[in-house]
């Protein structure tokens, strides 16, 4: 399915999906704090939660325009390096680690969502890996990179810690645990779709890869959407001319 011409978005989807990333951006100190515990670590992981996004969303003004040529801001690195700042806060959140590392961290979340996008996921298709929704680059990278975080701030106040048992040792354990399970799972679950499913007939056809055709009533194309379908070459046109 790469290159597939329904792998794409349009501008209205575009628009409206940044609704979506503004009641994110808005709430996600609320999604970390819930979970902190005391009303001390609750507020710590609302503060740095927040200052974290900001920070990111600072990263994607400078490096998506940076990646575009210094021009043109990138509307995918918007909707989601905006909200790395979150992601990167979601194990260290609730740790006091002061504003200066705070704001770098989330601006180098915000960073490497950019990277991500505009250069680490054309390698990886180069591999056969293929992110449609670009979870590495906002969940996957952002959400490592916190966990690291987390194991340098624990290891170096373990003090601070002594009490509730948690270590560098446990931090790094629950990463390498969380990886090996996310690699597993991914795995099986790839496997058991791609082969057993596909042998008892059930699987989607190439030609309606990206679509709801095959599930939904689909409401017919405009006169603009037709013409521009018309005109772009199907991915299985461009093999069978190859």
């Amino acid at each position: 399915a790469f290159g597939h011409k329904a792998e794409a978005s349009i501008y209205s989807s575009d628009l409206f999906s940044l609704a979506g990333t503004i009641i994110l951006w808005v709430l996600w100190p609320s999604f970390q704090s819930a979970v902190a515990g005391t009303e001390e670590k609750q507020m710590l992981a609302a503060a740095n939660t927040f200052l974290s996004l900001c920070s990111s969303t600072l990263a994607f003004a400078i490096v998506s325009r940076f990646l575009n040529g210094g021009s043109r801001f990138n509307v995918v690195h918007l909707q989601n390096a905006t909200l790395a700042g979150g992601v990167v806060m979601g194990v260290a959140g609730d740790l006091d680690m002061g504003l200066p590392l705070t704001m770098s961290m989330g601006f180098v979340a915000g960073a490497l969502s950019c990277v991500g996008y505009a250069v680490i996921q054309p390698l990886l298709e180069k591999l056969l890996i293929h992110d449609t929704c670009g979870v590495n680059n906002l969940h996957g990278m952002p959400g490592v990179l916190g966990s690291v975080l987390s194991i340098i701030l624990v290891a170096s106040k373990p003090e601070a810690w002594a009490g509730e048992g948690v270590t560098a040792t446990t931090q790094l354990s629950a990463l390498l645990i969380t990886l090996g399970v996310a690699l597993a799972a991914g795995n099986l679950t790839g496997l058991l779709i791609s082969m057993p499913l596909r042998r008892c007939g059930v699987f989607v056809p190439a030609v309606e890869y990206f679509s709801d055709a095959s599930f939904f009533e689909m409401a017919p194309m405009t006169p603009a959407e037709a013409g521009k379908e018309a005109l772009t070459p199907s991915s299985d046109a461009t093999d069978a001319r190859a």
